[in-house]
C-alpha cells in the first residue's frame, strides 16, 4: 500500500472524527465512527502478509460488526419510542410527550447504546479483542512514541503561549506577571 493510500485513510478517519463532534442526530451518529472504524479496518491490515495482521484484521473487524449492529439496534428502539424521531433533541421532546421516558425499552437501548459504544471503544469488560488486534497490527506500536514526542515539544510550547494569551486581559488585574 502507497503512502498516498496511507494518509488518505488517515485523513478519511479524522474527517468521521470531525463529523462526530457535531453529530446531532442518529444517522451522523452512526455513520462518522463507521467512516473512523472503516478505516481503522484498513490500517490494521496494511501489512497484507503478514499472519496475525489478518487475524488481528478479522477480529477487529468482526468485533467492529457485532458492535455497531448493537448500536443500530439501539437507535431502532429510541427511534420507535420517540415516534419517529432521528434528531437528537427531538427525540427528547417526543419522548417526553409520550411519555415513555420510563419505559423498560428506553433502558434496553441505553444499555444497547452502552454495550454498542463500549466494544467500540474497548473499556474495562469488552476489551478481549483488543490485545490480539495491538499485538497483530505493527504500526499501532509506533503512535504511541509518535504522540509522546509530539506531546513532549507541544508541551513547552502551546500552553504557556495560550496561557498568557487568554490570561492578559486579567493580568493587571489579578497580578498574573509570570506569563510575560
Amino acid at each position: 500500500m502507497a503512502i498516498t493510500e496511507f494518509l488518505l485513510f488517515i485523513l478519511t478517519a479524522t474527517l468521521g472524527g470531525m463529523f462526530l463532534c457535531g453529530a446531532n442526530d442518529f444517522i451522523t451518529i452512526f455513520v462518522a465512527p463507521e467512516c473512523f472504524s472503516l478505516c481503522s479496518y484498513l490500517l490494521s491490515g496494511y501489512t497484507k502478509k503478514d499472519v496475525r495482521s489478518n487475524e488481528a484484521t478479522m477480529k477487529y473487524l468482526l468485533m467492529g460488526g457485532a458492535s455497531s449492529s448493537i448500536l443500530v439496534h439501539a437507535f431502532s428502539w429510541l427511534y420507535g419510542s420517540s415516534g419517529g424521531e432521528i434528531e437528537l433533541q427531538e427525540i427528547v421532546n417526543g419522548l417526553i410527550n409520550t411519555q415513555m421516558y420510563n419505559s423498560p425499552g428506553i433502558s434496553i437501548a441505553l444499555i444497547f447504546i452502552t454495550v454498542g459504544i463500549g466494544f467500540k471503544l474497548s473499556p474495562a469488560p469488552s476489551h478481549q479483542w483488543t490485545p490480539d488486534v495491538y499485538e497483530g497490527v505493527r504500526f499501532v506500536r509506533s503512535i504511541p512514541t509518535s504522540l509522546s514526542i509530539s506531546e513532549m515539544f507541544g508541551f513547552f510550547k502551546t500552553p504557556w503561549t495560550c496561557g498568557r494569551e487568554m490570561l492578559s486581559p486579567l493580568g493587571p488585574r489579578h497580578n498574573f506577571d509570570l506569563f510575560k
